[in-house]
């Protein structure tokens, strides 16, 4: 149905990129990912954007993909604008009968090289426009992960919003203040639809590359362990150590937002079933002493519900184009 709703909804061209690994311990473990250029609601004519168009790039969700980002009404607020809209998609997601992993490899964020593979192509193809990244849910461990980690090496990168939450890959299903309503979502919804979404849809692939792997992977009981054993088996890394290197930017900690490069913003829910008061104390206090990161933490949004109307209007969508906007005029000296 949420692919049905999203084709009759918007016009979008997908585009597939070559990906692989870099690092010592990998075999580079080439895929393809996708980007899902949303080019207009349909009915309606698509912008003749010029080459400096700022270009805004969403990561979503755990399993989800253009057509589920969670929510596509983000959509419209961003169309309304003079911008080219595109969703990342990692690794194993995408639509239904969509292909399965070239390579016994993948993350459940996402690796930030393989976005870096993308942002440089699509850099290259405008080199005049600005670039900013959106993150939904767990789309922003790999939107901060990726800034933390490439981020000062693209001039193009203009700032990071990351809607709703932001977590050390560690620990991030597993939050200290978790309750029945956080252990429902993660450890029986997420967890069901990642097995089956990651794990069975490439059942053969990933049984020849790891036999023990695989039956640990769907053994898991809560999601936290089988984002550990995803890690460990199906990284693309034999040294985990180097995985976290290149993966997880808030490995152990977020100090490395005291230098982050760009404008960076991470906005929580207190009533988020997800990370449920908002960020951990010692998240805050860092964050209290970044020059170019900040945290903004509303009372309500539930996880990405955030509607602020009886018409189901969100108010996170009008906060990502107004945070474009604002980082948009920064950049032009009038902000």
């Amino acid at each position: 149905l949420e692919e049905l709703w999203f084709t009759s909804s918007f016009d979008s061209m997908r585009e597939e990129f070559a990906v692989s690994l870099p690092g010592e311990s990998t075999t580079g473990c080439p895929d393809r990912v996708a980007v899902e250029w949303i080019k207009a609601q349909k009915g309606k004519a698509a912008q003749n954007l010029p080459d400096d168009a700022p270009i805004v790039i969403i990561l979503p969700g755990l399993n989800c993909y253009a057509a589920n980002l969670p929510g596509t009404s983000m959509y419209k607020e961003l169309l309304g604008k003079p911008w080219r809209v595109g969703v990342f998609e990692k690794r194993g997601v995408g639509p239904a009968g969509s292909k399965g992993l070239k390579s016994p490899v993948f993350h459940l964020f996402g690796h930030p090289s393989d976005l870096h593979e993308v942002v440089t192509r699509v850099c290259s193809r405008w080199p005049k426009a600005n670039l900013h990244l959106v993150g939904l849910s767990s789309g922003n461990g790999l939107c901060g992960s990726y800034t933390t980690l490439y981020g000062g090496r693209v001039p193009a990168l203009k700032g990071s919003l990351l809607l709703i939450g932001g977590e050390d890959y560690n620990v991030a299903f597993a939050p200290p203040k978790a309750d029945w309503r956080t252990r429902l979502v993660f450890d029986v919804t997420l967890l069901e639809s990642t097995k089956s979404r990651f794990l069975r849809k490439n059942e053969a692939l990933l049984r020849r590359h790891s036999e023990v792997g695989y039956a640990a992977c769907l053994a898991a009981q809560n999601l936290q362990d089988l984002y550990d054993l995803c890690m460990t088996y199906f990284s693309g890394y034999s040294d985990r150590e180097q995985a976290e290197r290149q993966i997880n930017g808030f490995s152990g900690s977020n100090e490395c937002l005291m230098k982050i490069p760009v404008p960076f913003l991470v906005v929580y829910t207190e009533d988020d079933p997800v990370a449920p008061d908002g960020p951990r104390p010692e998240w805050v206090d860092v964050m209290d002493r970044c020059e170019k990161a900040a945290i903004a933490l509303f009372p309500s949004g539930s996880h990405l519900g955030c509607y602020d109307s009886w018409g189901l209007s969100r108010w996170v969508d009008k906060l990502a184009a107004e945070w474009v906007v604002a980082v948009e005029l920064r950049c032009s000296g009038r902000g």
